[in-house]
């Protein structure tokens, strides 16, 4: 959302007013500090229109996000479409070279994660 602001030269404030969200919410959006929300993905796709409704597949994406932490979630999209995928992970083997049983052990440390998950 900040990238396609910024691009047209809009404020924060600027933006608000066009789509008709408290600029404080925004900036929490954008800072990943709250998730995005239905209506605010539909006014996203309305103010940026050249993006054929990208917001709202963004949303619905966002929606399992809390299923799975953040080190797992498949990305299997982005990399068909990357000419290259680099990783630095100190530390941690990284998701693309993991074994199910690190995975599940990785996972058992992470705070707040359920046995679902």
């Amino acid at each position: 959302m900040r990238k396609e602001r910024l691009a047209h030269g809009w404020s924060l404030p600027e933006f608000s007013a066009r789509i008709g969200f408290d600029a404080g919410h925004l900036s929490r959006v954008e800072n990943a500090k709250r998730p995005p929300a239905e209506a605010l993905a539909k006014a996203c796709d309305a103010a940026f229109p050249e993006r054929h409704g990208w917001f709202l597949d963004w949303y619905e994406e966002s929606r399992h996000w809390a299923e799975v932490p953040a080190e797992f979630r498949s990305w299997a999209e982005y990399e068909d479409k990357a000419h290259s995928v680099h990783a630095w992970m100190p530390g941690i083997v990284h998701g693309l070279l993991q074994a199910e049983g690190y995975a599940r052990a990785l996972l058992k440390t992470s705070p707040g994660v359920s046995e679902r998950q």
